[in-house]
């Protein structure tokens, strides 16, 4: 039915028995009944759904910030186990209270509907900003009037959102559960948003892919109690444990396609290695892409494996570390140098906002290079002295003593879905780029291959 009056911020409306709701409007909502339909006589029997547990469900597009965006295929079976898995990591209890979850992230829209639950639609215009750019008080004020209890969204918006809310003195009362993934989030983050939350509420950090989301959670209690430390002095970042249903497996890193699981060898505790996950929350297969399927899964007879693309290894509590992209390593003389077990040792630093580690040709292997974004009030003529401390820095881990070169950028290139992905292909051809004009000292010998990389990209 008509009405001038503009929709309401949010709304509360319980289910009816039928587990619909009624909606109102004009112009007619795709799928919503008219009042008339509805005082019909029902069919005496129920009509037979068209679809079945293997019938295609939804097409998912991955972020491509590592390469070409691949269309996940998934089935109405992997949608059901994403929303049981959802529900969990959540920790929703629809028999005892109405689930109110706001839709931060457009993939998530359904998840609160899939529990019988209410979703918040936020202040967002999604098709023109990313999640840095999302009005933080904005989004408090409606997490506040809808009583928001659970949100997932990118870490940036999390940071962002927890510096506004400490900045004005605010709480969000209701919240209780926030989900953070896309890309690592780190302890400074959790203490931030814990600290402005419901009391006893919790930021847990879920670890997936658009293949296979969600796969792990860690809640920010356990990860602050001394793994977040741990990171800070070259573990990698503990994503935490596997869902139920969820199956990880740590094999040696192979650079192509792998065309059966025979082909690989599972690593023991403790070794990094490439991850694999399976699972009936799973996208089986790219749509109509049989070579993107082919590189990213690994058939088995008793059920396929996804290659998530990552390096990390299970330690003895069965909790999975995540070290970086496979694609990403530094493959330096000395051995592999990986992101995420050098990167939170700098980022540490009171005048670091965050660095990004990358790989460019030298003489034997890649020569690791640390590209450096500051914090706003640090002056350019602190940056040689912060330029010794870091390199000192670098000296004392046995996992960043191969770093020898350090480069200041004003901002570090980041994916445009979560904001939080650091573009290390982008990133890379930029230091090549520097190091090439003298901003750094590089080997003579490998002008040439440096001037390569370089020219391959203008950004």
């Amino acid at each position: 039915m008509g009405s001038s009056r503009p929709p309401q911020a949010c709304s509360h409306g319980k289910p009816t028995l039928a587990g619909g709701r009624i909606i109102t409007g004009f112009p007619p909502f795709p799928g919503a009944r008219s009042i008339r339909s509805l005082r019909k006589e029902a069919a005496a029997e129920p009509r037979p759904p068209r679809v079945g547990p293997d019938d295609p469900c939804a097409v998912l597009y991955t972020t491509g910030s590592t390469g070409p965006a691949k269309p996940s295929l998934y089935l109405h079976r992997n949608f059901c186990q994403v929303f049981r898995n959802a529900q969990h990591s959540w920790r929703w209890d629809p028999d005892n209270e109405i689930p109110v979850d706001m839709a931060v992230f457009p993939a998530f829209l359904f998840i609160p509907i899939s529990a019988g639950g209410t979703m918040v639609v936020p202040p967002i215009d999604f098709a023109r900003q990313g999640p840095a750019q999302v009005d933080s008080a904005g989004l408090i004020q409606v997490i506040n009037d809808c009583k928001v209890g659970s949100f997932f969204a990118a870490p940036i918006l999390i940071e962002n959102l927890a510096q506004e809310a400490l900045a004005r003195n605010l709480t969000m009362p209701s919240l209780k559960r926030v989900i953070g993934a896309g890309a690592p989030i780190s302890g400074p983050v959790e203490e931030m948003m814990n600290a402005v939350m419901a009391p006893g509420g919790e930021v847990a950090a879920n670890y997936g892919a658009t293949e296979a989301m969600p796969s792990t959670e860690l809640g920010s209690r356990e990860h602050l109690d001394g793994l977040w430390d741990l990171t800070e002095r070259g573990a990698g970042v503990c994503v935490g444990y596997a869902l139920p249903g969820v199956e990880l497996k740590v094999i040696d890193i192979v650079d192509g396609p792998i065309d059966s699981v025979e082909e690989t060898s599972e690593l023991p505790t403790g070794h990094i290695g490439e991850i694999l996950v399976r699972g009936r929350h799973v996208s089986p297969e790219y749509y109509l892409d049989p070579e993107s399927t082919r590189k990213n899964k690994v058939p088995d007879p008793h059920g396929d494996w996804h290659r998530f693309g990552d390096v990390g290894y299970l330690d003895a509590q069965g909790r999975l570390w995540v070290c970086g992209r496979v694609s990403q390593r530094v493959k330096a003389a000395g051995g592999n140098v990986f992101p995420l077990q050098v990167e939170p040792l700098f980022d540490a630093h009171p005048k670091v906002r965050r660095s990004g580690l990358v790989g460019v040709p030298g003489p034997a292997g890649e020569l690791p290079v640390l590209c450096v974004e500051i914090e706003p009030d640090v002056g350019k003529d602190e940056l040689d002295r912060l330029r010794r401390e870091l390199l000192a820095l670098a000296a004392d881990s046995e996992m960043a003593n191969t770093i020898h070169a350090i480069l200041f950028k004003d901002t570090l290139p980041v994916d445009p879905r979560h904001n939080s992905k650091i573009e290390r292909g982008r990133l890379a051809k930029w230091a090549a780029r520097q190091l090439l004009s003298g901003s750094r000292p590089v080997p003579q010998s490998d002008f040439r291959r440096l001037a390569t990389l370089a020219s391959d990209d203008g950004s």
